[in-house]
């Protein structure tokens, strides 16, 4: 299996599967709005992703890692880039998107998204990039046993119950919105 595929399989899969239930639960039967929400919630997952190069080309553009994703983006070598991040995301340290700020900022703005009837395509990828965060979550957790990266707003290291707690929170409140689609 190839890097990219290993790297977005299960992500894309939640995608998609976020796009149908748009489409189900907005009774969609335009088929552009369809198409619509499937786009919106894979972009959501590929956004997610730009925050190393955002990083690499104004955050820290001297880093070793900066560096290096620029010469993979300069070639246009995108499988060398999927493969580098994928190699090295732990080793990136604290993040702007993989952040709990973000992600509570991500949560309030996709409420008002969804209560507002915004266009589809934003609904789909505010609600794609909160369900991958909080699968990346789920996945660092498992492999380091810390979300240490993510809480670094919090000045301490947070207690397992409290790393429990909050992905907990956070997953009912993205189910929670789910409840919040109209027509």
């Amino acid at each position: 299996m190839s890097v990219s595929a290993a790297r977005y399989k299960i992500p894309i899969l939640i995608s998609l599967v976020i796009g149908l239930a748009l489409v189900a639960l907005r009774r969609e039967t335009f088929w552009f709005f369809a198409l619509m929400s499937f786009l919106g919630s894979i972009a959501g997952v590929l956004f997610l992703d730009l925050e190393y190069i955002v990083n690499s080309y104004f955050i820290d553009p001297m880093s070793e890692s900066a560096v290096r994703i620029k010469e993979l983006i300069g070639s246009k070598n995108i499988k060398g880039f999927i493969s580098y991040i994928n190699d090295a995301e732990d080793t990136f340290g604290e993040g702007t998107v993989r952040s709990i700020l973000f992600q509570i900022i991500l949560i309030v703005f996709t409420f008002y998204v969804i209560t507002t009837r915004s266009w589809v395509f934003v609904q789909g990828m505010v609600l794609s990039m909160s369900a991958c965060l909080l699968y990346y979550q789920i996945i660092e957790y498992s492999r380091t046993k810390t979300l240490q990266r993510w809480f670094w707003i919090y000045n301490q290291t947070p207690s397992r119950t409290t790393y429990s707690i909050y992905l907990v929170i956070i997953g009912l409140a993205l189910l929670f919105q789910f409840t919040l689609i109209e027509r």
